[in-house]
């Protein structure tokens, strides 16, 4: 009986330990939530992001095609979409094959470039069948990657911060 309780003791000490190390801090005060690999799709040679959390949750991130010719279109004021250029995503985020959120190309206030990925709410009733199910497609955080090229594309193997 003593060695059951021990073991059990073991199991919930591993797992508050576990839950402690769920967060990873870097240099510039934000927590790293995952970390950014590049795929390339097969069937034609388009390359994507997976994100792999540490909650065991993966994101895939998809460019936008329409990138430079919504920023032509907007920069003229053509676009009927997108009123600034600030509006159009660089990157598609989904999660369980729907999408949840856009990466955003900005500026900080020293110039330096990096992706803003939004919080936001996605409630619909086809997705949520019960009120705790109700953020099951949400991001409940703002997340940033920094690490990206001049033209706002991801560097292979950075972190996703928030």
């Amino acid at each position: 009986m003593g060695g059951v309780l021990i073991y059990a003791a073991c199991l919930i000490t591993k797992h508050i330990l576990k839950g402690l190390d769920m967060y990873i801090y870097a240099d510039n005060g934000l927590n790293i939530a995952a970390t950014l690999t590049e795929h390339t799709k097969e069937s034609d040679n388009k390359k994507f992001f997976i994100a792999n959390f540490t909650t065991k949750v993966k994101w895939a991130l998809f460019p936008n095609e329409y990138y430079q010719s919504d920023f032509e279109t907007t920069s003229k004021g053509e676009n009927k979409y997108y009123k600034h250029i600030a509006e159009i995503p660089k990157y598609s985020v989904c999660k369980n094959g729907e999408k949840i959120s856009v990466a955003l190309p900005r500026l900080d206030t020293n110039d330096e470039k990096f992706l803003f990925i939004p919080k936001g709410r996605t409630i619909r009733p086809e997705l949520t069948g019960t009120p705790r199910e109700k953020f099951k497609y949400a991001l409940t955080k703002t997340y940033y990657i920094f690490n990206v090229t001049d033209e706002w594309e991801i560097i292979n193997d950075t972190q996703i911060y928030f």
